[in-house]
């Protein structure tokens, strides 16, 4: 779906000799942030006290962006590429409005017009769906816009609304604030004497006071924070009205213009207002006014999309305010909309509100079927496919949807679909993960790349159906061509790559199979994704039955338990006592037994080591439960084994002497040389794999990545200094090893990295077809990281890696090492090669 984009009216564009006093931005900087308590006492301050002006309606003139030759409200001229780059945006063909962009880039170095690029191009990108290049493109556009205006302004509030769309309201509001802070008690001027001589910096001020205001109300709003929320909006509302009076005025606007842009930021902002007017005084007649208003807004630009918009927020609305039969039926007439106009985004999040709608009624049946419903959608449009990126939207996320689907499953005792239901939450988030990313150049080709012209096609398609008034039930029909068309390509790809066929689309194994794929004494454990306040739950899977498992423990308490030991480590009494707490509450000897453990972590999960416990029965941690039935590319071994250590970082990173000896020691075991120091470069490295190996041993610096997974890295050396091997590259260029020894990498335990973050860069090691991946949870002493790899080396000659990780922890804990030595390492992907 097209970005909900906040752009405010626009102003005067009038010559004069008197300047209008402006906020004083001098020593204004979006590197100095203010503090949490700052922040935090401005909001509730709220907003200054403004004299409210007649009510105005919606102009009739005409709406346009601007066209060449003209000069822009911001005072940029604009060429025949920038209005290319503004109608190809209006009208939904992001692509071709970024080639535009590139095109005017080029033409260009004067800092007004790069800042607009970059400010245009951060919007089409928001549009695409593409937040992280948004993100990325911000830095340039912060700069610009300090080389011209003084400031960055409008740049840190585009930033702020860029964060609210991709659900980080915190640093929403932050950005927002600063914004409002900077501006301080500044208010925009209703009556003119003579037209002003500093219109374009009025309208730069005005435009990002209240591009900001809407977003700081708008994160209240997704924060529940009504009270607060309502009192921003509503300031936000009055200076939207002031600013149109004002353009709108027989003499005072009689020279301005009007272009498409300059309603969608009330018309959102009326939408938030009338739904947190709504939830606090349950008076649906006086937040009908506000919601007509907004539909007016939207209508004027012929914004289609702005109807189901108005509707949906009304329904969440109704139902926060306890008026659920009426949710119900604003949410039909929304569903109703959505499907109507063919917006996918739209369709899911609408089902899932309903959802919650009905369980809270303790409809159950009514609700599963609108949150299966939701899901169905959203399979539909995972990955490239998804417009709308905002985390969460009408009060419903992806992650409401799985949740509310385990709780019914776990009310109804239905196994079989819990089982479905969480491996289609973990495919789903991979295939997200990976949308418009790069995968291996050689595995693009043929049917991969015919997929993914597809999907570019049809994003095209639904952005243009976007566009003001561009409503054609036969771009619908084609749409749902063309979906048929690359569905007919992914079940071709799966039978040819079924790795890569998992970027593309959600694929979800069968309980029943996997069931069938367990031998006697092999055992399934797979943690259910609960609150952090809750007992974890787990689902145990064996041959023959399927039952459900709680512990008496909590995440958080979890979380403090590993906290706890990760501050013992080196005093091996405290170690202890923390392995001691951390059995009592996860009581694995319970659970952990039979000849081979297989667990699927979720949360806090993914950082519990494991092997500290007493335990005879080794573990191996897979992404999915479905990982048991895969058939990965094969990679041919043309070498037993490739060695890298302590590579040349140049002072960049702390060098790993330790690391030197343990590859050393080995590489005599394997009698091969190892890649050391200046010559552990990636070079170096894809050269001596070739085809492929058998094992590859990095003793090396690791990093993960919880904002991007696919930016974790492993660290090599570049012309001696270190240089990062991400998940990303690795995905389009990888390493071809049937098993992964990383040794010496840190995670924290979970401190910074969520867990499910910590899958990115195993994950880019799989899907290049590694088989098994070993990797320290911590960095180690070095003589007992050479101990257990020598001994864990020697007993995995026959590809028995998970014989081989329980002789290696055992030998370490019966030579007395501490529990952070001999537990440090994870096995991860198979038991055997």
């Amino acid at each position: 779906m097209k970005k909900i984009l906040i752009i405010p009216l626009n102003l005067l564009l009038l010559s004069g000799c008197l300047s209008i006093e402006l906020p004083d931005l001098e020593n204004f900087s979006s590197k100095t942030p203010l503090s949490v308590e700052k922040i935090s006492n401005f909001i509730k301050v709220g907003p200054q006290k403004r004299i409210a002006l007649p009510p105005t309606l919606v102009p009739e003139r005409a709406v346009r962006m601007p066209r060449v030759g003209e000069t822009n409200p911001y005072g940029i001229k604009i060429t025949a590429e920038l209005e290319l780059a503004y109608n190809t945006y209006l009208g939904g063909d992001g692509q071709a409005g970024l080639r535009a962009l590139e095109s005017a880039e080029r033409q260009t170095n004067e800092a007004g017009t790069l800042w607009q690029i970059s400010f245009l191009r951060t919007q089409i990108l928001l549009m695409l769906g593409r937040s992280e290049n948004a993100e990325s493109e911000i830095v340039h556009m912060l700069k610009y816009e300090q080389t011209f205006n003084g400031h960055t302004l409008n740049s840190l509030a585009l930033r702020s609304e860029v964060q609210l769309w991709i659900g980080d309201h915190a640093q929403a509001m932050q950005d927002a604030v600063s914004v409002l802070h900077a501006i301080g008690d500044w208010k925009f001027p209703t009556f003119y004497a003579t037209p002003p001589n500093n219109l374009t910096a009025l309208y730069s001020v005005t435009t990002a006071q209240l591009r900001a205001m809407t977003v700081l109300g708008g994160a209240l709003y997704f924060e529940k924070k009504y009270d607060l929320a309502h009192r921003w909006l509503e300031a936000a509302e009055q200076l939207y009205n002031d600013v149109h009076y004002v353009s709108d005025h027989p003499v005072y606007g009689i020279v301005s213009t009007t272009h498409a842009d300059s309603y969608y930021g009330r018309a959102v902002n009326l939408a938030f207002l009338a739904s947190t007017e709504l939830i606090l005084t349950k008076n649906i007649a006086a937040a009908n006014i506000h919601y007509k208003r907004g539909r007016l807004f939207f209508q004027k630009l012929g914004y289609i999309q702005g109807e189901v918009i108005v509707e949906a927020f009304r329904a969440e609305a109704l139902f926060r305010s306890g008026q659920v039969i009426q949710g119900d039926l604003a949410a039909k007439k929304a569903l109703d909309l959505a499907r109507h106009y063919g917006f996918p985004d739209f369709i899911w999040r609408i089902q899932g509100l309903r959802g919650k709608m009905l369980f809270r009624q303790k409809r159950f049946k009514e609700a599963e079927s609108a949150f299966r419903s939701a899901q169905a959608s959203l399979d539909h449009i995972s990955g490239a496919l998804q417009g709308d990126h905002a985390k969460t939207r009408f009060g419903v996320g992806k992650e409401d949807i799985v949740q509310y689907l385990i709780k019914l499953d776990l009310r109804n005792k239905d196994y079989f679909n819990l089982f479905g239901d969480l491996e289609r939450g973990r495919a789903r988030t991979f295939v997200s993960t990976l949308a418009n990313r790069k995968i291996e150049e050689s595995r693009e080709l043929g049917t991969a790349q015919a997929i993914r012209k597809f999907e570019t096609d049809i994003i095209q398609l639904r952005l243009s159906r976007f566009a003001p008034d561009a409503f054609n039930p036969e771009l619908i029909k084609h749409e749902e061509l063309l979906l048929k068309q690359r569905d007919q390509l992914l079940m071709r790809l799966r039978e040819t790559d079924p790795d890569l066929a998992d970027v593309f689309t959600v694929s979800v194994s069968s309980l029943i199979d996997i069931q069938k794929r367990l031998g006697a004494e092999e055992t399934l454990i797979y943690a259910l994704p609960v609150k952090r306040n809750s007992l974890l739950k787990f689902l145990v899977i064996n041959q023959k039955i399927t039952k459900l498992k709680t512990l008496g423990i909590t995440m958080n308490e979890l979380q403090e338990g590993l906290d706890i030991f990760e501050d013992s480590i080196g005093f091996e009494d405290e170690e202890n006592e923390a392995v001691q707490a951390l059995t009592s509450g996860l009581q694995p000897q319970s659970w952990v037994k039979g000849r081979i453990v297989y667990f699927v972590p979720a949360d806090v999960l993914h950082f519990v080591p494991w092997g500290v416990f007493d335990l005879q029965t080794p573990l191996v941690v897979l992404p999915t439960g479905g990982w048991l039935l895969r058939s990965p590319k094969q990679i041919v071994s043309e070498t037993p084994i490739i060695i890298v250590g302590d590579p040349e970082f140049g002072g960049d990173l702390v060098s790993l002497p330790g690391a030197r000896k343990e590859a050393k020691s080995i590489s005599e075991l394997y009698k091969v040389n190892p890649l050391l120091g200046k010559q552990a470069t990636e070079l170096a490295l894809r050269k001596k794999l070739g085809r492929g190996v058998r094992v590859l041993h990095l003793a090396t610096h690791a990093q993960y990545s919880a904002r991007d997974p696919l930016k974790s890295a492993i660290y090599l050396s570049q012309e001696g200094h270190s240089k990062a091997l991400s998940a990303q590259m690795i995905f389009e260029k990888p390493l071809p090893a049937q098993f992964v020894v990383l040794s010496g990498c840190e995670t924290g335990m979970g401190k910074t990295v969520s867990g499910e973050d910590l899958l990115g860069l195993n994950r880019s090691f799989y899907l290049g077809g590694t088989l098994a991946v070993l990797a320290s949870m911590w960095t180690i002493e070095d003589e007992g990281t050479r101990d257990f790899m020598e001994i864990f080396h020697q007993e995995s000659t026959d590809g028995n890696l998970a014989k081989a990780w329980l002789a290696a922890r055992n030998s370490l804990k019966s030579k007395g090492y501490a529990p952070s030595v001999y537990g440090a390492f994870v096995l991860g992907g198979t038991e055997q090669l």
